[in-house]
């Protein structure tokens, strides 16, 4: 009996040091809006152990109505992050730890982290020359939403007298709310070119639709 006994218990080491080593990934936060700064309240939180669409193992929650969150793995060293709000759309992380549009965490428990998120809105300008001839050309760019101004080399070129409808396509061209939307114009009147950049300030879920005159 005692030779059994040493046996089952030489079995249970090997079998103890094949066993995974167990870890848990705790993440606590809070999501805002990149642009009013304010918490987001309703934001489907999802932590997964892989960059994948269709993880093995997860949990969900949902920030509360400041914004805040608390979410754990169990018996994962680490796991991913994604943000699920309908209208919204993950911007960026405190922390360096943004992979697409996802965030990842050692095991462990990190706290203070913050996402940001910014509410979709949609721009539908019309650019009208004050003084429009058949020659005139209008080049309009998108720009960043921050850091230097990187003008040229790509954007929608029109013709003609105009006015330029930009983005036709109901509801117009997705872009960020509660941000000003930067643009660029470069344009000839009468042969001579000009450059200009503006922005408009468009709220949250707005379809911006004005005239521009240039």
């Amino acid at each position: 009996m005692r030779a059994i006994g040493i046996i089952l218990l030489g079995w249970l080491l090997v079998l103890g040091s094949c066993k995974k080593d167990k870890y848990t990934t705790v993440v606590e936060g809070r999501v805002i809006n990149v642009g009013t700064q304010m918490p987001i309240e309703g934001v489907k939180v999802v932590i997964a152990n892989e960059v994948s669409f269709s993880p093995s193992h997860t949990d969900t929650t949902v920030t509360d109505a400041n914004g805040n969150f608390s979410i754990e793995l169990p018996d994962e060293n680490g796991a991913w992050i994604h943000l699920r709000k309908i209208g919204w759309t993950f911007h960026s992380s405190s922390l360096n730890n943004v992979v697409g549009y996802q965030t990842s965490y050692p095991a462990g428990t990190t706290s203070g982290v913050k996402l940001e998120m910014y509410p979709d809105a949609w721009f539908q300008g019309v650019f009208t020359n004050l003084t429009p001839r058949p020659t005139d050309t209008l080049l309009f760019e998108h720009l960043t939403y921050s850091g230097s101004v990187k003008y040229g080399g790509g954007g929608v070129m029109y013709r003609g007298y105009g006015p330029h409808d930009i983005y036709p396509r109901e509801p117009g061209y997705t872009i960020r709310g509660d941000l000003y939307f930067r643009y660029g114009l470069n344009y000839t009147k009468n042969g001579v070119w000009y450059v200009k950049v503006d922005s408009v300030y468009v709220d949250a879920f707005e379809t911006f639709t004005d005239t521009i005159y240039y």
